[in-house]
C-alpha cells in the first residue's frame, strides 16, 4: 500500500486518538490489530474497526497501540444498545475460545521445532479468531465511560451516585489475579500452623504433597506477569515466596480476605440487591452498568489468553530466527505476513529491520490493507498523531473517579515496572499509561494512580479499589503532560487531577 495514501486514510476522519502505551513489539502488537479489523469484519462487520496504529520504539520497551477514539466510543455506545447481538458474538467467541485452548493443549505435547512455520500457521489462525471477538469489550470501555458521564449530568444532585456506578460495574467473577490468589490462600490454609522452612527444597523434603499442590498452581499461572515482550515463566520460588508472604500475615485478615474471595459472586449479589432498592437509577440504568462489569470479566478472559498466546508467539519467534538467520529483536519488528513471505524467500533487509527497532509505526486498515514505516516517515506520522488534540498549559485533567479518595503527592511516571519500578517512593503517586498484572508490586506502594487510559472495569480501577487508596483513570493526556516530581492533587471522588506545582 502506498505511504502518501495511508496517510491519507489514517487521519481521514479521526479527531480524537486514544494512545495506549506499554511494553510490546510489533510482532505481538499486530495481531490484535488484525484481529479487531479486518478478522472480526469477516463474524461480524458491525462491530469492526476502520483503523489501528501500532507504534514501537527502543526495541518495544516503549510502544503504543492506538485508535480512533469516536469510533470507538459510538461502537461502545451502540453495544449497550444491542445486547442481544453482543450476546451473539459472547457465545461465538466461547467456541472460539474452547478451540484455542485446545490447540495450547495440542502444543504442549507438540515438537514445533520440526515444523515451526506448519505449527505457527495453525496456530496464529485459531489465535486470531479467539481475539478478535472479545476486543469489543475495548468499546464498551469509553461506551461506558459516555454512559457514566451522561449519568452525572442527568443525576447531579445524587449524592450516592458514585457508590452506585461502582458496585453496579463491579466484574461479575474474580479476576485471575484474584483465583491465583484464593488458590494461595487456600493451599496456606491447608498447611496449618507449622512454621513454613525458607529454602523451598526443604518444603518439598518436609510436605511433598504441598510441594506438588505449589506447583500445580505454578503451571495453573506462570504468565500472570507476562507483558506482549517478555514472556519468562514465573518460578516456583516466586510461588513459594508469595505463599511465605502469607504466613506472615495475621490469621483474621488471612480468614476474612479467603472468606471474601470465595464468597464474591454471593457477596456481590447481595450488595447490588440491596443497591438497587434504594438508588435512583432506572432499571436499564442498572443493567447497562452491569453490562459495563460483564465487559470488565471478558476483557480479564481475553487477557489470559493473550498472555498465554504471547509466550507460544516468543517460542515460535526463536525457532523462526534460527530458521531464518534473523535475530530474535529482528523476527518481533516483523508482521506476520512479512514472516510467510521470509519463507517463500521474499526478506526484510536487516537495515530496515535495524530502522524498525529503534522505531516504527504499523497500520491496518479493515479491509486487510497495511503498511509498516520507519525513519521518518514514521516519525513525521508519530508526531502528527502524538500532537492531536494534546493541550497546552493546563493545570488540571477530568478522568473517571475508579476510586475514592483525596491526596497530594509528587509524581512518578513508570512505562515499564521492571525499569522504571525501582524509582516509585513509597508516598508517591503512579502515573502510567494503563495497570498490567507486573504493576501489582508498585501498586501496593502508590499512595495514589492515574492512569491515561481504562475505564470502571480497568485492571488500575479494580487494584486500587482493592487497596482502597485513590485513583483516577482515562485522563487521557497526563502522560504526555506531566512531568516525574510535579506536584498534583487527586480528587478520585470527583476524578479531578490537579497540579499544584
Amino acid at each position: 500500500m502506498n505511504i502518501a495514501k495511508a496517510e491519507k486514510r489514517l487521519f481521514s476522519g479521526t479527531t480524537h486518538w486514544v494512545i495506549q502505551g506499554g511494553v510490546f513489539v510489533p510482532f505481538t502488537a499486530i495481531i490484535p490489530g488484525q484481529a479487531i479489523t479486518y478478522v472480526l469484519r469477516r463474524q461480524f462487520p458491525k462491530l469492526a474497526a476502520e483503523k489501528i496504529v501500532v507504534v514501537s520504539t527502543q526495541n518495544g520497551l516503549k510502544s503504543y497501540w492506538i485508535y480512533d477514539e469516536d469510533e470507538f466510543e459510538g461502537k461502545g455506545y451502540w453495544c449497550f444498545k444491542n445486547k442481544d447481538y453482543v450476546q451473539r458474538v459472547f457465545r461465538r467467541w466461547l467456541v472460539f475460545k474452547r478451540r484455542f485452548y485446545q490447540e495450547i493443549e495440542r502444543l504442549e505435547k507438540t515438537d514445533i521445532s520440526r515444523q515451526p512455520l506448519k505449527e505457527f500457521q495453525r496456530f496464529y489462525r485459531l489465535y486470531l479468531d479467539e481475539y478478535s471477538l472479545p476486543l469489543i469489550t475495548e468499546y464498551y470501555s469509553l461506551g461506558g465511560d459516555k454512559f457514566v458521564r451522561e449519568l452525572k449530568r442527568k443525576y447531579a444532585g445524587y449524592k450516592r451516585l458514585d457508590d452506585d456506578i461502582i458496585v453496579f460495574t463491579q466484574p461479575p467473577k474474580l479476576s485471575f489475579l484474584q483465583r491465583l490468589e484464593l488458590d494461595l490462600l487456600q493451599l496456606e490454609k491447608s498447611l496449618g500452623q507449622k512454621r513454613l522452612p525458607t529454602r523451598l527444597a526443604e518444603f518439598q523434603r518436609r510436605r511433598p504433597e504441598a510441594y506438588r499442590d505449589l506447583e500445580r498452581i505454578q503451571r495453573r499461572y506462570f504468565w500472570v506477569q507476562f507483558n506482549y515482550r517478555d514472556t519468562v515463566p514465573l518460578s516456583l520460588e516466586y510461588f513459594y515466596n508469595k505463599l511465605l508472604a502469607l504466613t506472615k500475615m495475621t490469621s483474621g485478615k488471612k480468614n476474612q480476605r479467603r472468606q471474601e474471595l470465595r464468597n464474591y459472586r454471593l457477596s456481590l449479589a447481595k450488595t447490588q440487591f440491596k443497591a438497587s432498592r434504594r438508588t435512583s437509577l432506572t432499571s436499564y440504568e442498572m443493567r447497562a452498568l452491569k453490562s459495563v462489569g460483564w465487559a470488565g470479566h471478558w476483557q480479564d478472559e481475553r487477557k489470559q489468553a493473550n498472555l498465554i498466546a504471547n509466550y507460544w508467539c516468543q517460542k515460535f519467534i526463536k525457532l523462526f530466527a534460527k530458521e531464518l538467520g534473523y535475530t530474535v529483536s529482528e523476527i518481533w519488528h516483523l508482521t506476520p505476513h512479512e514472516l510467510f513471505r521470509a519463507y517463500r524467500g521474499k526478506k526484510v533487509l536487516r537495515p530496515e529491520l535495524q530502522r524498525r527497532i529503534s522505531g516504527c509505526a504499523y497500520i491496518t486498515f479493515v479491509d486487510g490493507q497495511e503498511i509498516m514505516m520507519s525513519g521518518r516517515r514514521y516519525e513525521a506520522c508519530w508526531r502528527r498523531i502524538a500532537g492531536l488534540n494534546l493541550p497546552t498549559q493546563t493545570t488540571v485533567f477530568s478522568g473517571i473517579a475508579a476510586s475514592p479518595g483525596r491526596i497530594r503527592g509528587r509524581i512518578r511516571k513508570i512505562e515499564t515496572p521492571s525499569i522504571h519500578g525501582k524509582n516509585l517512593r513509597p508516598g508517591e503517586i503512579l502515573l502510567t499509561y494503563m495497570t498490567r498484572p507486573d504493576f501489582v508490586p508498585l501498586m501496593h506502594r502508590a499512595a495514589g494512580i492515574i492512569t491515561d487510559e481504562g475505564g470502571l472495569t480497568s485492571h488500575a480501577a479494580i487494584i486500587a479499589r482493592e487497596l482502597k487508596i485513590p485513583c483516577v483513570v482515562g485522563t487521557r493526556f497526563a502522560m504526555r503532560v506531566l512531568k516525574d516530581g510535579d506536584m498534583v492533587e487527586v480528587d478520585a471522588t470527583k476524578g479531578i487531577v490537579r497540579i499544584i506545582k
